[in-house]
Parts: structure tokens; C-alpha cells; sequence
């Protein structure tokens, strides 16, 4: 019995890729530490790691769900677990309302105003796997709840709503946006024959470099302001400049590799954006401190 329940665990936080955590919480720790201009409190800590985790459980497993139907004729996504039948959608629903339980609560303990905007991601979760059918504006709306993280990180600290967060929100946007972009190209076939929306499958695969590009080059900018306008130091400037030709350099060595298996790779190295900018405020706090 014990056996079985651990290995359900283990499926459903594989379905969750609770891995690609790295897309988001880095940026989330990078908006909490400004916010607090570097007094994070260890309870504020735990907190926003919990809500973190059970708002991604939460955002993935809902996707899976509304999904199940597509992912069982994809042949890319035909072996997930909802679709190959190796986790059932009433497990994958008590898994998300008790991640529902604990989120709603870590939001109430971080304070009144995450508790009243605590809604809005989970509403977003909801909406996205549905746009996909009906507009190639799915990335967008995608890259809009997204970076929905980093602005939660800031407001679960400093419940202000000022320019500096905004940035932070624009880059993550413009930055998931046109990965997300990328990543399509793989499902373009599949996509094109069953009706599924995407960037790829409106304007083909050529137009993907130029949406990619241009939205990676407005993120760079967007984080690089948000250095100025919280007075970072050169040290912070510095490494969101290197994140940010990081991705924009990703982009290119994958040029070649759009619509194949290797944009999975691709989709990984991303990730070192939002590392990279975390261990540069990590260096800004030894260089205020």
C-alpha cells in the first residue's frame, strides 16, 4: 500500500516536471529579495517556495487535464501520464485541489494582499490550455500568466505596486513568450493537421526566428531597466546582460534544430536565464551588505 502510494507520488510529479521549476523560481526569489532590498525572512522563504510548488502542481495538472484529448493523439505527448492512462484524472484532480488547499493558505499566511490577487493565476491556469484552440496568441497569454511569478514574489514582500515589479513582469513575459514559440515548432505537423493554434502553424516555422528573437531582445531590455530603476550595481547589470545574450545566443545555435526532438534541449537551457539573473542578486547581496 505504501509502495504504491509513493510510486503515485512520483508519477504525478512527474507529470507536473516539477524540474522546470527553474523557470520560474529563480525570478520569483529575485522580485522577493528587491522587494525587501535583501531582508527576506526565513518564514518568507518557505512560503513562497510552498506557493511556488503547489501553484505550478496546480497550473500543470490542469493544463494536462483539459489536454488529456489532444495529448492522447499527439505522438509527442501520447506516453504523459493522463494520457497513457498511468494516472487517472480523479487522482490528478484531488491532487490539484489539495495543491489548491496549501497555496491559498501559504498566500494567507504571506499576508491580505497576496490573499486577494491569489485568484487571478489560478483563473489564468485555467483559461490557458483552452486558447490554444481558438488563437496563435496562446504563447502570449501563456508568457502573461508566467510571469505572473516574479510579480508575486515581489508583492509577497512589498505589497506595492510600483515600476520596478512591471519590469520584472515584461521581461519574464517577453522571455517565456518566445521560448514558448520555439518549443511549438515541434508539435507544427500535428498541429497544422488537427487545428491546434500556434505561431508555427499560422505563419510556418521561417516566422518563428523573428517573433523568438524580437521578443528575447525587448526581455533583455525590460531586466535591464528594472537594474537601473532599482539601482543595482554593476555587478547585478552585468549578469543580466550575460542572461539575456545567453538566451538570445540559445536562440540562434537552435535555429537549425526548430521543428525536431533537439528543441527539448533547447527548452532546458532556458531555464539558465532565470539562474543566472538569481545568482546575480545573490552577488548584488554581497555587495550591499
Amino acid at each position: 500500500m505504501t509502495s504504491k502510494f509513493i510510486e503515485r507520488i512520483f508519477i504525478i510529479l512527474d507529470e507536473i516536471r516539477y524540474e522546470q521549476t527553474l523557470f520560474s523560481l529563480p525570478l520569483i526569489f529575485v522580485g522577493a529579495l528587491f522587494a525587501s532590498q535583501f531582508k527576506l525572512k526565513i518564514t518568507q522563504v518557505v512560503l513562497i517556495i510552498i506557493a511556488a510548488a503547489t501553484a505550478r502542481a496546480i497550473g500543470m495538472l490542469v493544463n494536462r487535464l483539459v489536454d488529456i484529448s489532444i495529448d492522447r493523439l499527439n505522438p509527442r505527448t501520447k506516453g504523459r501520464h493522463l494520457a497513457s492512462g498511468s494516472l487517472k484524472p480523479s487522482q490528478a484532480i484531488f491532487f490539484s485541489i489539495l495543491s489548491f488547499i496549501i497555496y491559498i493558505s501559504a498566500a494567507y499566511k504571506l499576508g491580505p494582499v497576496p490573499l486577494k490577487l491569489s485568484w487571478i493565476p489560478v483563473l489564468m491556469f485555467i483559461i490557458y490550455p483552452y486558447t490554444k484552440r481558438f488563437t496563435w496568441g496562446c504563447h502570449f497569454f501563456l508568457g502573461l500568466t508566467h510571469a505572473l511569478a516574479p510579480l508575486a514574489g515581489w508583492i509577497a514582500v512589498n505589497p506595492r505596486f510600483t515600476l520596478e515589479p512591471f519590469l520584472l513582469y515584461l521581461t519574464s513575459f517577453f522571455w517565456v513568450s518566445g521560448f514558448d514559440i520555439y518549443y511549438a515548432t515541434m508539435d507544427y505537423d500535428f498541429d497544422v493537421k488537427y487545428g491546434v493554434h500556434s505561431v508555427p502553424s499560422r505563419f510556418g516555422i521561417k516566422s518563428v526566428p523573428f517573433f523568438t528573437l524580437t521578443l528575447h531582445l525587448l526581455s533583455l531590455i525590460s531586466i535591464l531597466l528594472f537594474s537601473f530603476f532599482v539601482n543595482a550595481s554593476l555587478v547585478f547589470k552585468l549578469s543580466v546582460l550575460i542572461a539575456g545574450l545567453f538566451v538570445i545566443y540559445n536562440d540562434s545555435v537552435f535555429l537549425k534544430h526548430l521543428g525536431t526532438p533537439r528543441i527539448n534541449s533547447y527548452l532546458q537551457r532556458n531555464s539558465y536565464f532565470s539562474v543566472i539573473v538569481f545568482i546575480g542578486a545573490l552577488l548584488e547581496f554581497f555587495v550591499r551588505k
